[in-house]
């Protein structure tokens, strides 16, 4: 086969294909055609000898050899498992989910992806490298795991937002929260641990401007306070006295 090599090889070096495929390939037909394959046995025979056919076949069809679909497909059918080969179909399907905008549609991406590469066939009982797993079973395994990864996110934001829709309104400030609990803790009204306090706010409460009211947003403006707070808080206390002196009391 040392002719046929020598042939595609000039042919892949001439395809605009990904370097890093284009490489890979070269590089087993380069040892093919010096005759420098490493540990070279019966499977590693049949396995490099269906991998010049279907580089042959394909060759009959330049327009299927430029498309990175078939060449993909073609990688995974063949069981090319190289670690190169491995990260850079990981990598071009994390490209595509970056240009994502919503989770939701991350998840429709990978699971597109996870239903292309399950109907992708392996046509060779062998492997590029034996002592790994094959090509197709490694990107589903990956594939697998970023879909629950991504169903976990989801399922969170959903929490989040239920959360959220459940939550007390405050009609002033984080800020403003801040301030009245340090004048809370100041005049010895609460005590104990201020982390549990300001956990207990942002579970308990929102703001019209913050549906979510974070622990560490709390713990620096309670240490931080802006004038306009201490204004709008004054101006807040005096309000609520107004009322304290309209009320009614019991006789």
């Amino acid at each position: 086969h040392k002719e046929k090599a020598k042939f595609l090889i000039d042919q892949l070096q001439k395809t605009k294909i990904p370097s890093i495929i284009k490489n890979e390939l070269c590089n087993i037909l380069h040892k093919i055609e010096t005759n420098t394959l490493d540990n070279f046995c019966y499977q590693s025979k049949e396995y490099f000898t269906t991998l010049i056919k279907v580089l042959e076949h394909l060759y009959k069809d330049k327009n299927a050899l430029t498309a990175k679909e078939k060449i993909y497909d073609i990688l995974i059918s063949l069981n090319f498992n190289s670690f190169k080969v491995f990260f850079f179909l990981t990598q071009e399907i994390k490209d595509v989910i970056n240009t994502c905008n919503t989770l939701e549609e991350k998840l429709n991406t990978y699971r597109k992806y996870l239903k292309k590469i399950k109907t992708t066939a392996e046509t060779t009982t062998y492997k590029l490298n034996m002592q790994l797993p094959s090509l197709k079973k490694s990107v589903l395994s990956w594939i697998v795991e970023e879909i629950v990864f991504c169903e976990q996110q989801i399922l969170h934001e959903r929490t989040l937002q239920k959360n959220n829709r459940e939550k007390k309104l405050l009609k002033i400030s984080v800020p403003e929260v801040s301030l009245v609990s340090r004048l809370l803790y100041d005049s010895k009204l609460v005590n104990g641990s201020k982390k549990d306090f300001f956990a207990f706010l942002s579970n308990t409460f929102r703001t019209e401007k913050s549906a979510l009211i974070s622990s560490e947003s709390l713990s620096n403006n309670y240490y931080s306070i802006s004038e306009s707070s201490k204004r709008s808080v004054k101006k807040m206390l005096k309000s609520m006295l107004l009322q304290l002196d309209q009320m009614e009391g019991e006789l």
